[in-house]
């Protein structure tokens, strides 16, 4: 475990800042026994709670890549299906995805409309 220095937030080992006041300021607890057993990182620990998911948990890779878009235009519902997947894990993948859909969708549904 770890303590932020300056909230005295106790904190798993692997957080690299505070969850609570952003310090990266963290020292590593110097009792980390826990019912007289070393405490190793990843291990529950009882009836703690699990850390929150968030920038401090772990890192997404999330660029936003153009490819993603292209495959939403030419097949629109993927597009969608992939927005809904991604929008709250990877939100600027997920808004190129979507947004190739949606344009996809569109002219598909302006050439159909102009065809009859």
């Amino acid at each position: 475990m770890k303590t932020c220095t300056s909230c005295r937030s106790q904190l798993p080992d692997t957080y690299t800042a505070c969850p609570n006041c952003g310090s990266t300021n963290l020292v590593f607890d110097q009792a980390s026994m826990y019912q007289g057993q070393p405490v190793m990182p990843g291990q529950p620990m009882g009836n703690m709670q699990q850390p929150m998911p968030g920038p401090y948990a772990q890192s997404v890779d999330d660029k936003g890549s153009i490819g993603w878009g292209i495959l939403g235009f030419f097949i629109p519902i993927v597009g969608f299906i992939l927005w809904l997947c991604w929008k709250n894990t990877k939100p600027k993948t997920a808004k190129v995805a979507g947004l190739g859909g949606l344009i996809g969708f569109a002219i598909n549904f302006i050439i159909i409309m102009s065809k009859g």
